[in-house]
This record gives C-alpha cells, sequence and structure tokens, in this order.
C-alpha cells in the first residue's frame, strides 16, 4: 500500500545512505533503502516497509532505540545506530505484513501430522522490468529453480492484479503450480471468483491452487470505500463465501445457497476444474476461529500472524513465536479430527538472510518476540543463517510443527534456490 505523503516524504528503494548522514525527523525510510556504517537517526525518524502481502507497519524512533537499549546503549541522542540493530528493524517490519535445535528439545508426540514432502512457493507480485515479458521470464525462472507453485498477493497496492497475471503465468509455463496468497474475500463475490478459479484451472491444465482469506487490510478497505466491518461480520461472510465457492467448484449439477450474506440459485458452473473434485483449498489466519474452519474445509492450512487489528505492526511480532506456532497447529489438529493427517501445512516466511553469525541477529531479536534466544531461530516467518543451517531449521520445523509447504517473499525467492532445489520433494 501505498506510504502516506508524497515522494519527497520517503526514501525509496535501491538509495545508499553513506557515512556521516544526519537524519533528520519524520524522514520515512523505506525498508530496502541500505545504510551504511555511522549513520545517525535523529529522534522521531520512522521506519516503514511496504512489501508484498503486506501491510503499511511502522516502527517509530522509539523502537529502534528501545532495540540499542537491549544491547545496553543509550539511545536518547542521535547517535550511530548499528547495522545489526537497523536490520533487525527491518526484520521485524517485513515478518508484520509473515539453526539447529541443539538447545531447544524436540518435540515427538501426536501433534504433527504425517510428513509430507517439502515443496516451495515464490511470492510474487511484479514484473521486474515492468513487462509481459519480464513477468512470464520472471514465472520461468521459479519453475527451473525447483519452487512448486507461484503464488500472489491481493492488495490494491503496487502490485499485478491476480487474476490476469496468473492466467499469463499458466501460459508461460508448463510444471508450475500458481494461485494467490490468499484472495481477498471483501473484494471479490464468491460466484465470480468461482469462475474465475475454474477458468484458471482450465488454462493452467490442473495447476490453480485456490486460496481464500476474510480480509484484513484496513487501507485496502479505505482507498476502495469498503466498510471494515467487525472481524466477527468478515469471518461470517468469509465462511459463506467458502461453501459457495467450493460448492460450485465440486458439485456437478445446479448448486444452490441461501445464507445471510450470499445467495445462489440453481446455478450450473461453467467451465469444470480441471482438478478434481476442485482446485485445492488454501485458507490461513492466526486466530483459532479461523484456523478451526481451515481444519473442516481446507486441503492446505497457512498458519500465520494473527492480524485482527487490520494493520501488521510491530506488535503482532509475539504471535508469531514458535509457542504460538504450536498452538495454532495444536487448534488445527483437534478441529480436523481424523482428516488432519491428510491436510498440508504452510507459512510465510517474510525474511530471509544468510550469514555465518545468526546468533547476534537473533539475540537482538528475542526481546520482541518475547521469547528466549535459543528460540529465536525457530520463528516461522524468518530465516538466518547459512544454506545448510537453513536447510537443518526447515527440517526441524517440519518435525516441530508439521510445517511442509514454505512460501518465500519476493525479495529472498532466488537466493534460496539451492535450498529449494535440495530440499524440494524430499
Amino acid at each position: 500500500m501505498p506510504l502516506a505523503g508524497g515522494p519527497e516524504d520517503y526514501l525509496r528503494r535501491d538509495v545508499h545512505i553513506h557515512s556521516d548522514v544526519l537524519i533528520h525527523s519524520d524522514v520515512l525510510i523505506h525498508s530496502d533503502v541500505r545504510i551504511h556504517s555511522d549513520v545517525r537517526i535523529h529522534s522521531d525518524v520512522r521506519t516503514r516497509y511496504r512489501g508484498p502481502g503486506t501491510g503499511v507497519p511502522t516502527l517509530a524512533a522509539r523502537d529502534l532505540r528501545r532495540m540499542s537499549a537491549v544491547r545496553g546503549r543509550d539511545a536518547t541522542r542521535a547517535r550511530p545506530l548499528p547495522l545489526r540493530q537497523l536490520r533487525v528493524a527491518r526484520l521485524l517490519l517485513r515478518l508484520s505484513a509473515r539453526s539447529s535445535a541443539s538447545n531447544v528439545e524436540m518435540r515427538h508426540d501426536d501433534a504433527m501430522p504425517e510428513q509430507h514432502t517439502f515443496r516451495f512457493a515464490a511470492q510474487l507480485s511484479k514484473a521486474p522490468a515492468g513487462t509481459a515479458r519480464s513477468w512470464a521470464e520472471q514465472a520461468r525462472r521459479a519453475e527451473d529453480l525447483g519452487y512448486s507453485a507461484l503464488l500472489m498477493p491481493d492488495h490494491f497496492g503496487d502490485q499485478l492484479a491476480p487474476v490476469p497475471a496468473l492466467a499469463a503465468v499458466a501460459a508461460a509455463t508448463t510444471t508450475l503450480r500458481l494461485g494467490s496468497l490468499v484472495f481477498g474475500n471483501d473484494y471479490r463475490n464468491p460466484f465470480v471468483l468461482a469462475k474465475e478459479a475454474a477458468t484458471l484451472d482450465l488454462l493452467s491444465e490442473g495447476r490453480f491452487e485456490l486460496s481464500l482469506g476474510a480480509g484484513w487490510m484496513k487501507t485496502d478497505y479505505e482507498e476502495a470505500g469498503l466498510t471494515y466491518d467487525t472481524p466477527r461480520v468478515r469471518a461470517e461472510r468469509f465462511e459463506e463465501a467458502v461453501q459457495v465457492i467450493q460448492g460450485l467448484l465440486r458439485t456437478d449439477g445446479p448448486f444452490s445457497f441461501d445464507g445471510a450474506y450470499y445467495t445462489v440459485h440453481e446455478h450450473t458452473l461453467h467451465p469444470r476444474p480441471v482438478q478434481q473434485p476442485g482446485p485445492p483449498l488454501i485458507i490461513g489466519g492466526g486466530g483459532k476461529r479461523v484456523l478451526t474452519f481451515a481444519a473442516h474445509h481446507a486441503d492446505i492450512v497457512s498458519i500465520n500472524a494473527n492480524l485482527r487489528d487490520g494493520t501488521g505492526g510491530p506488535e503482532t511480532a509475539p504471535n508469531m513465536s514458535p509457542e504460538r506456532t504450536r498452538e495454532k497447529v495444536a487448534w488445527v489438529k483437534e478441529a480436523a479430527g481424523p482428516r488432519f493427517d491428510g491436510l498440508e501445512l504452510n507459512a510465510l516466511i517474510g525474511f530471509v538472510m544468510i550469514t555465518d553469525d545468526a546468533n547476534s541477529i537473533t539475540e537482538a531479536m528475542a526481546p520482541h518476540f518475547g521469547i528466549e534466544v535459543d528460540e529465536a531461530r525457530h520463528v516461522p516467518g524468518i530465516l538466518i543463517g547459512t544454506l545448510d543451517e537453513m536447510i537443518d531449521e526447515l527440517q526441524w520445523r517440519r518435525a516441530e510443527y508439521g510445517i511442509s509447504y514454505w512460501s518465500i517473499e519476493a525479495d529472498s525467492w532466488e537466493t534460496l534456490g539451492p535450498l529449494v532445489s535440495k530440499l524440494s520433494g524430499t
């Protein structure tokens, strides 16, 4: 979503700030700005991240000062902010939008589903060169690297519209699956979306993955003039929409539905989807109600942060801790009952850092998640370390959480190509 103010109000991506630059109050720093040594950030500077599939969370200078205080520094005056702390600030922002386990006890109980093989989705939303050719080439590159799917966010900001863009992906590739993570229900009538889903499944020859969410980002609603209803109302509407879409896709013949929000009268959907009984359904969430519903109706359950407040700010970080992740998986298991072993669990990795000094990052990060340092590497939305450490970590997470299907944000999917090639299908 666009940042507040005009172009002069923030520093755009790829700007490099070199030594001894003093940034004064109320400057907005885009998360992709590279800040070099000895840059001093004056109080009340705000850092914002605008990423695909995320909101526009803000980390104020007071948060940066707190991060420095964790390391025993007095940051109440303009002082150089260590690069490590800036990285952690960016990490928290990216996570708000989604190591070895030697010091954490491995769990071997019955909470995990039957182990699925790894697969990965590239979470992409823009044509690199702003052209149809670059969008198609990017999709083919993901396919060549071993990605199972290309998934797109569904927001009104700087991104391609998912349905036509996914049709182009289908035409450009042969094995890559495709979908949106996730379609926002309040932006799309389920009667119409069911037809679009069936069409995309046909055009891709059975490679479409359907996903749906209740809608959460307040700025989408504000800019589109949509009413931002209470979480309860949005959840009720979403649950009806899933029934409408699945009923239309999975009924060979007339389908009817009479709900509080949607009505369908004896409609037979055409074209029919290639996959039977229909494209796999992804439902994601971070609250018990949505995850319980997903356990009953989805084929793939995406474990997310709880974005109930509609902003996805840094305050959501504790909701993404390992312990909360275990709790969310337990909700799914309890609700799914016998079908749990057949469910595929998914999560989005919103921040990747290849480094041989992961401990220094996790030490600074842990307090913001309210967890011990030993647990910090296990936050599902981040991946930090060498490639070998990352491979070990994802194997640990599959054993611990049951998550085998990982979506990778746009700025990291190529970097993780070697990891994807090694783990996919294992």
